[in-house]
């Protein structure tokens, strides 16, 4: 086989690993986020973009650590790119964020 036949293959696959052991990377310093999805998915080789926005009218106000994003009026966005791999497979980045009440983040 020619490398260039395998290039892209290869490729996807080492992207969709990569995507897959960044949300364990980052897991430890996100608020916590209510997502809801149903059965669609990208078809292969297709991109998309979600963007999942969550808010807390009224809540807690008091930091658990230093440098905590407290959730009373805050705001989180997420953004969530997603490219279709093959019919049932379909891999994803997210790029959370998340505001306080000033707008900090």
């Amino acid at each position: 086989m020619a490398a260039e036949e395998d290039g892209p293959d290869v490729r996807r696959f080492a992207v969709a690993a990569w995507l897959a052991l960044v949300p364990g990377m980052a897991s430890a310093a996100l608020s916590d986020e209510i997502q809801v999805y149903d059965d669609d998915i990208n078809a292969p080789h297709v991109f998309g973009l979600e963007l999942h926005a969550n808010t807390t009218p009224e809540g807690r106000n008091t930091p658990d650590y230093p440098g905590e994003v407290v959730p009373n009026h805050g705001l989180r966005l997420t953004p969530e790119f997603s490219y279709g791999l093959t019919r049932a497979w379909e891999a994803g980045l997210y790029v959370p964020t998340s505001f306080d009440s000033a707008g900090r983040g």
